[in-house]
Formats: structure tokens, sequence, C-alpha cells
């Protein structure tokens, strides 16, 4: 898995940057069947990456985040 994944399963709390502007957000692992349909929605937003998932035999570590205050 990618190092970036591993810190924010020790570490869940990062930010975002978006148009210039840091969102701070908690990371929260999505798991199970959930997982599986954020991914899909995922691919139909950014098609490159089911290539990618086609690269390994891992499972793709996905994360919902949210914004904190």
């Amino acid at each position: 898995h990618p190092a970036w994944t591993a810190n924010l399963r020790a570490d869940p709390n990062a930010s975002v940057t978006i148009g210039g502007k840091s969102i701070p957000v908690v990371a929260t692992p999505v798991i199970g069947i959930e997982q599986q349909r954020v991914y899909r929605a995922f691919i139909d937003m950014a098609g490159a990456y089911e290539a990618y998932e086609g690269r390994t035999d891992r499972d793709l570590r996905v994360f919902a985040l949210s914004r904190r205050a």
C-alpha cells in the first residue's frame, strides 16, 4: 500500500488543498460493500484509475474525507 494510506491510518487528521485553500479533514476508511460502491463511483469520475486497479492484486484502500471543525 502507498505510504500515505498508512499515514492516514496512523493519524486520520489531514488537510486537502482545493483552489489554493487548505481544508482540514478527517479520513475514515471505507470498507466492505461500501468500499466497492465508492470505488466504482470514483472510477466513473476518474476512469484512469481503473487501469491502476488492474495492475495490482491488493485491495485498494478507500477513505472518506470529512471536514474538521
